[in-house]
């Protein structure tokens, strides 16, 4: 049965749902309804179909789950990283959705790079952790995939114009 977005039967339940796109996702755990789960496989396949090579870099960093959340998408760095992904995020559209995965997993990437050199008091690394610097970094990662993936102008644009600035909003602040 596939659930769609406008679906009342299963919005209220958390499943974990094995995925579908191609055994790919096979390592990781999606948490949420079965609308979120579908369009997590759907924006995966969209990844293998246009950008592997982007899908790759986003099954390399480790990702343990992808988790429904409330409010205020993010990454939880921890020993078993997840990515919180709202609603709104979410369901904008797949091309949107697609990018912000390979978005959240660039800071994944960074934030093992810092680790790597906690112990180096001069590190940019370290230093330029959860700046502008490394959004504007992730966001020009986002662009080139909505490019690869064929997302429509109005989102390339909306990436182009960020200036990393919402590095700073406070997690309660934030509704996507």
């Amino acid at each position: 049965m596939v659930c769609l977005v406008s679906c009342t039967a299963c919005q209220g339940q958390n499943v974990a749902v094995k995925p579908a796109a191609s055994g790919l996702l096979q390592h990781i755990e999606i948490k949420g309804n079965r609308s979120f789960a579908s369009y997590i496989n759907w924006a995966i396949e969209l990844l293998e179909e246009k950008a592997p090579d982007d899908l790759d870099f986003f099954l390399r960093q480790g990702v343990a789950r992808i988790e429904q959340a409330p409010s205020n998408s993010g990454m939880y760095y921890g020993e078993s990283p997840a990515i919180r992904l709202t609603d709104t995020t979410t369901f904008y559209s797949l091309t949107w959705l697609a990018g912000v995965l390979v978005h959240k997993a660039c800071h994944l990437a960074q934030f093992r790079e810092m680790q790597a050199e906690l112990d180096n008091p001069f590190s940019r690394k370290v230093r330029d952790f959860n700046s502008a610097i490394t959004e504007l970094a992730c966001i020009q990662h986002q662009v080139a995939v909505a490019r690869m993936i064929g997302a429509p102008q109005k989102e390339i644009r909306q990436l182009l114009s960020a200036d990393g600035s919402h590095a700073y909003t406070t997690p309660s602040a934030q509704d996507w």
